[in-house]
């Protein structure tokens, strides 16, 4: 399938059939600060307010007037939405975040910790799920806390049903973590939601 400039302006004018855009004109009046002056400060504010509504799958229907066999494949569709957020956030998921995520390690990491971190990037979106060797490796980890935290560390879901690496920070500053996500299947590159302790392993000081 190619995201073609044709099929990009289908896409736009889909999400603008499926908005609903209304707007509102405030109209504030601000009265003179001393009318016992010479001096008129009184002011007006105007203020628009636009209000976008998203149309549900359901509202669609009547906007296309879909066939009956249109009808059927959206009810089909609708029935596997949970199967089909997974499948669309391991779209999102590419090799280009592990670059990025590469490209801003800090200069001065370690060789140990930039190996951890370069090794657990080449599996990005190419190593399946599998179970263990979570609580063991929270044995060899001393705590920390989260500001504490550098590429490399390890941190953990409650009562280490699972773990992740720490890879680095967004542009925003939220902390990446690279992990075999069961629910994508997959190695991905997430940030924190999940995790709650972390722990640096104490390979790191030997």
């Amino acid at each position: 399938a190619a995201l073609t400039p044709d099929r990009v302006e289908l896409l736009r004018a889909v999400f603008w059939d499926m908005c609903a855009v209304a707007s509102e004109v405030e109209t504030i009046p601000h009265p003179d600060s001393n009318p016992d002056d010479d001096t008129d400060d009184s002011w007006t504010e105007t203020i628009l307010h636009i209000t976008i509504t998203a149309k549900t799958a359901e509202d669609m229907r009547a906007e296309y007037a879909f066939s009956e066999y249109q009808n059927q494949a959206l009810t089909e569709l609708a029935a596997e939405l949970a199967t089909m957020d997974i499948l669309l956030t391991d779209l999102s998921v590419s090799q280009e975040q592990a670059r990025e995520l590469l490209r801003n390690l800090p200069a001065d990491l370690s060789p140990e910790r930039r190996a951890a971190v370069e090794t657990a990037c080449q599996l990005v979106g190419k190593v399946n799920y599998f179970w263990g060797g979570k609580s063991a490796q929270h044995t060899y980890c001393t705590a920390i806390s989260w500001a504490e935290a550098q590429p490399g560390d390890l941190v953990f879901y409650p009562e280490d049903t699972h773990v992740g690496i720490v890879g680095g920070w967004d542009a925003d500053g939220n902390i990446l973590i690279i992990h075999c996500a069961y629910g994508y299947n997959n190695v991905v590159i997430t940030k924190q939601e999940g995790f709650t302790t972390i722990g640096r392993p104490q390979y790191y000081s030997e």
